[in-house]
């Protein structure tokens, strides 16, 4: 599942000590999951790292965790004398905060003891957010110092799940925003690779692969930066299910392939020596991936065929079946960008296609619906997630542009019975772009298309363009937002 922020891996990395029955955990990671998802209200939902099994008192941190940790919005500590005392416990809070403070990366504490603020640890004591009291006295002892956690279905642990969920929440959102506002990629890029599900091949590692481990670390986090949906989030999942129970394995890729709508594998100069990257190539082909197109394979530029030992792997590394791509790193990103932009907008025109129109102009995919084009530039986040409720709140379907050419097509489409997009914080010029592509449809609507044009904005003092023929509405101004619905439906 992909993370709730954009950039992050995982929006909430768990950081705990078993000292309860197994069921308490599991019932309060599913509570925490259920009201995380509620306070985003639909904008999506949480993803939750938490690590079922305890590590020896010895052991470092695995990859996985590591890679967590560095890849989450918020770590949630459920602090107890036993987690104190965990070697491990210790590791994962050091990491964390380490990079606390940078990229929106934010601590909470849930206490399952009476722990006395002497026994806590400095680094956590310093936090901005404590407080969150998951303990009562125990029912069977007079000692007051014997408690336990809440239970699951009480109306205390009720009340303080909400009370931590909606804390938390309001820091993803805020992490968010945030980052749409600072990070801009081209339109292009950003709104075509969100949510886009790639297929990046895992495979050995180790020494011998060390290169190849950081490149794929390194596309993955990139893939995440973007807003992909990168398959799987385990690195080395599918390889080792390839040696455990390959039938089960071949259903978990096929499953994968079909979601992905791209298929994605690194070379280095080790294979493995049953031919895993060659097997993964095949069902991909088998999947109905297509070589150059929507199966991408990436050498180094560097990689030589004399460095390379197994025929079989030189084969594929050298292969011009799949037309693999030999060039820096840095290069193949964009490249990958570019694919998943063209099938993207490939898919987009076939749906659109598929989707019957009445003379009118209205779509069929609902009797009777009306359907809202919008728009929106990252720095209007939380605008274009009000406009969105508003239309929602009136049953209005919507329906987002994907970029400037994109919204221009769709205007043009004769699908929609309204658009709209929003101006606050946005950049004068893309606004302009949005005025000059609705102008045919508010100057006498002489393309024939009944359309309603809206502009959603906020209170901000900053002067709107040329309005004639565009409805303002106002964020939070429920009477201009009521005006323009009634015209939507008047024109249904």
């Amino acid at each position: 599942m992909p993370a709730f922020v954009p950039q992050c891996q995982y929006d909430v990395f768990i950081s705990y000590a078993q000292v309860v029955a197994k069921e308490w955990i599991l019932g309060f990671v599913a509570k925490l999951q259920k009201h995380l998802d509620e306070n985003l209200e639909g904008t999506g939902t949480a993803s939750i790292f938490w690590d079922r099994a305890e590590l020896d008192g010895a052991s470092s941190l695995t990859s996985e965790i590591t890679q967590a940790l560095s890849g989450t919005a918020a770590l949630l500590i459920v602090l107890s004398r036993a987690y104190l005392n965990r070697p491990w416990c210790k590791l994962e809070r050091e990491q964390f905060f380490n990079d606390l403070g940078r990229g929106g990366k934010k601590a909470f504490v849930m206490f399952i003891e009476d722990l006395k603020i002497e026994e806590r640890p400095p680094e956590i004591e310093k936090m901005d957010v404590l407080g969150f009291q998951f303990w009562e006295p125990h029912p069977a002892s007079r000692n007051k110092e014997i408690n336990w956690p809440l239970p699951l279905e009480g109306t205390s642990f009720d009340a303080r799940i909400r009370e931590l969920a909606k804390a938390i929440a309001e820091h993803l959102f805020n992490v968010k925003t945030e980052y749409s506002n600072e990070v801009r990629p081209n339109a292009a890029v950003r709104s075509r690779l969100t949510d886009s599900k790639v297929f990046l091949a895992d495979g050995i590692s180790g020494p011998p692969v060390k290169d190849l481990e950081e490149a794929r670390s390194a596309v993955r986090s990139w893939l995440t930066d973007q807003g992909a949906v990168v398959l799987t989030n385990n690195n080395n999942a599918l390889y080792e299910a390839f040696y455990s129970n390959r039938t089960q394995c071949e259903a978990k890729v096929d499953k994968l392939l079909n979601e992905a709508i791209i298929f994605v594998q690194l070379l280095g100069r080790k294979g493995d020596d049953e031919d895993y990257e060659s097997w993964l190539c095949k069902r991909a082909i088998a999947a109905g991936k297509i070589p150059g197109k929507d199966l991408l394979l990436w050498r180094s530029q560097l990689l030589t065929s004399d460095s390379i030992k197994s025929d079989t792997h030189r084969a594929l590394v050298f292969s011009e079946q799949y037309q693999v791509i030999s060039c820096d790193l840095s290069e193949f990103q964009p490249l990958l960008a570019k694919h998943i932009e063209d099938i993207d907008r490939k898919r987009e025109a076939q749906r659109r296609l598929d989707t019957p129109v009445d003379e009118g102009g209205v779509t069929q995919t609902n009797e009777g619906s009306v359907t809202v084009l919008i728009d929106s530039e990252a720095q209007d986040a939380l605008l274009v997630k009000n406009l969105r409720k508003q239309l929602s709140h009136y049953k209005i379907q919507y329906e987002p542009a994907m970029d400037a050419q994109d919204f221009c097509d769709m205007v043009h489409s004769g699908k929609f019975t309204g658009v709209t997009f929003t101006y606050g914080d946005c950049p004068e010029e893309w606004a302009k772009e949005r005025f000059k592509a609705t102008r045919p449809f508010r100057l006498g609507d002489r393309t024939g298309n009944r359309l309603c044009i809206g502009v959603y904005r906020d209170n901000s003092p900053r002067d709107l363009l040329s309005t004639s023929g565009i409805d303002v509405i106002i964020d939070g101004d429920t009477k201009s937002m009521k005006l323009f619905v009634g015209k939507l439906l008047g024109r249904r």
